[in-house]
């Protein structure tokens, strides 16, 4: 994953959320690895995870786990949780 892909993967989650809230729950780094556990808050003002927008407020938990070398993006994982109405 290249850094204009990541910034391309907020980009979209900030277009479907104009509001978006971001809580970061737990953050843990082991060698080349780094996982944040997050809380996502927003409206659903646009297409989600998938899902067309319904304009309604949401929750949803959400995980990446990434490897950097060199300080570059080398593997990412990702998943999220369910949407839920707020």
């Amino acid at each position: 994953m290249t850094r204009e892909d990541w910034r391309r993967k907020w980009e979209s989650v900030r277009d479907a959320s104009p509001d978006l809230e971001i809580v970061t729950e737990q953050s843990v780094a082991e060698g080349e690895w780094i996982a944040h556990r997050y809380l996502l808050r927003g409206t659903h003002a646009g297409a989600l995870f998938g899902q067309p927008p319904t304009g309604a407020p949401f929750e949803a938990r959400a995980l990446d786990m990434v490897r950097v070398r060199d300080g570059q993006l080398v593997e990412h994982w990702a998943f999220a949780g369910a949407m839920r109405p707020r």
